[in-house]
């Protein structure tokens, strides 16, 4: 599977929303040192086989942390709300991949002492090389 360009159709399908850059600092892979919240940064991946008889397949999960230094979730709700609108059922687009569904899977959100932080997971079943 060709995971890191689902992560780069990912990133680019959330920094190219005019509504969620309204809402958030970026969309990170590696977020740069002392940057400004609330921002999405790109988390963990799982990839599980899910082969067809002659092709390749998989599901795979892409996790997006939502991080602000805001006492209130208003923000990490709002922003996990567009990203959730952005990803869920919508098409994607990866060369030499073929994306055949794309959900969230769950979302939740997390009271860390200086930080308020949402998780978002999506799972893709995806086939190709």
């Amino acid at each position: 599977m060709n995971s890191f360009e689902i992560q780069d159709a990912i990133q680019a399908r959330l920094a190219g929303d005019v509504t969620l850059s309204g809402l958030s600092t970026g969309v990170f892979d590696n977020v740069p040192p002392g940057q400004p919240t609330p921002y999405v940064q790109l988390g963990d991946t799982t990839e599980a086989p899910d082969d067809l008889l002659i092709e390749r397949g998989a599901q795979t999960t892409y996790t997006l942390h939502i991080w602000d230094d805001q006492p209130s979730f208003k923000r990490v709700k709002q922003i996990m709300d567009r990203t959730q609108f952005l990803l869920h059922d919508q098409p994607l687009t990866v060369v030499g991949t073929q994306i055949v569904r794309v959900r969230v899977e769950f979302s939740q959100t997390f009271r860390e002492e200086a930080w308020r932080r949402g998780l978002v997971r999506v799972r893709l079943d995806v086939f190709g090389s």
